[in-house]
């Protein structure tokens, strides 16, 4: 799938895209807690298996890397925006989650 023309983006900075974002969680590191399983079932990101300490969950060319054992769960005052190519094919992945 091409990237997006870049002068039809709806922001002043251009950014099409960013390579990872951190995110902080109270919960340890496991794969299976329910942070973790949001973005690797139900967004349907890869975990990097590089990393056992803490989730880097890859989607298309950029990662969330969840640091875990924070002492607050971080909450973003803003939006994060993900293109799937098929949104009908996602909500059926939504479905089949039960999510």
């Amino acid at each position: 799938m091409p990237l997006p023309n870049v002068s039809t983006l709806p922001t002043d900075s251009r950014v099409i895209l960013l390579e990872h974002i951190n995110l902080s969680t109270q919960e340890d590191g496991d794969a299976a807690n329910s942070t973790n399983r949001f973005y690797l079932d139900v967004l349907g990101c890869a975990r990097d298996p590089r990393v056992k300490w803490m989730v880097h969950a890859n989607i298309g060319l950029s990662q969330f890397h969840i640091l875990p054992n924070q002492p607050v769960s971080q909450r973003l005052d803003g939006e994060i925006g993900l293109f799937y190519p098929s949104l009908d094919e996602f909500e059926a992945h939504l479905v089949s989650r039960a999510y």
